[in-house]
């Protein structure tokens, strides 16, 4: 029996991690899907559930290409890994075909299923709170682990689709809305919709990702095989960018504070790009069809999706 299906019984066995209706109960905007107590809900409706990555220092070097190794693969038979992200020597990958959502311990590649019946997209972390845009469900789920629950995050506009996720606290916050071709952006004096489809700019084919890095919104414009930036404060299209450098499949985004690392799927390469959209170089080795990234500490946390794969890249300047 394949490790993923060993899983699967496992968490029918068990019960945990199943999605359950969305008639929960509601707190303060919250709704609860697995956690019975209303106090919880408040609690985190009141908490900060990310903050800003602190820009690193302006003469901080820009990472050398053959400084990258590929310290480490992961191999996960018989899973389509698409989203992922890292916390506490945890690495989270979804999987949409099969609706899962794995935790990957990296001391012993231990796997835990935490989410399943639900198609997670592209998944982010900040702080403690892993963020989990649920397709099927037009919904954006919050796990903050098994100890504390999981919550379907309340969003005031109708969604289709969702993708992508990332914000600093809980009126202050982006969502991409691909079945839409729009961003949803959040503030505490409203709510603005940017974009629409096609491909003009301030426009989307197909988006994936959006990442905020310093005073930008960054998109992956997947469907129009390119970059766009948006002004974080004001939601305004400030240019698009990597229309030069052959990307086939912009995807999965993340940064180092300072730089832009973004999933080209369809090369199958990361490139690496400044604040401004100037593309500094890619990294190629041992990618197939890379599809989301996260960086933590000085490392890249890669899936993989053709290979299976979890790929871990090292640099050791970030030390």
């Amino acid at each position: 029996m394949s490790t993923v299906k060993k899983i699967i019984l496992f968490v029918l066995l068990s019960g945990f991690g199943s999605c359950v209706s969305d008639s929960s109960d509601k707190a303060n905007g919250v709704t609860i899907i697995s956690e019975a107590e209303n106090s919880a809900a408040k609690k985190f409706i009141q908490d900060k559930y990310g903050q800003q990555i602190p820009t690193l220092k302006v003469d901080l070097k820009i990472p050398r290409k053959e400084d990258w190794t590929l310290s480490r693969e992961i191999s996960l038979d018989n899973f389509n890994p698409i989203g992922i992200t890292y916390h506490m020597d945890k690495v989270f990958v979804s999987d949409t075909v099969q609706k899962l959502v794995l935790a990957v311990e990296l001391s012993d590649e231990k796997i835990d299923t935490i989410l399943q019946d639900c198609k997670a997209t592209y998944l982010n972390r900040r702080r403690a709170k892993l963020l989990m845009p649920i397709a099927d469900r037009d919904s954006i789920f919050v796990y903050r682990g098994t100890q504390r629950g999981l919550y379907k995050f309340q969003i005031p506009e109708k969604l289709n689709r969702p993708s992508s996720f990332d914000g600093f606290k809980i009126l202050d916050h982006v969502i991409v809305d691909q079945g839409n071709n729009r961003l949803v952006r959040t503030q505490e004096d409203g709510l603005t919709i940017i974009g629409g489809f096609g491909n003009k700019n301030g426009q989307f084919d197909n988006p994936t990702v959006a990442h905020i890095l310093g005073n930008n919104i960054h998109v992956s414009d997947t469907g129009n095989k390119r970059m766009q930036i948006f002004s974080f404060a004001e939601g305004k299209f400030v240019r698009t960018y990597g229309e030069n450098d052959r990307l086939s499949a912009p995807t999965g985004l993340t940064s180092d504070g300072k730089n832009l690392f973004v999933c080209d799927s369809g090369s199958g390469a990361i490139c690496l790009y400044s604040n401004e959209g100037k593309l500094l170089y890619k990294i190629t080795e041992g990618l197939e069809a890379p599809s989301d990234i996260y960086f933590d500490e000085g490392q890249l946390y890669v899936s993989d999706t053709k290979s299976s794969t979890i790929k871990i890249f090292t640099n050791e300047m970030y030390n």
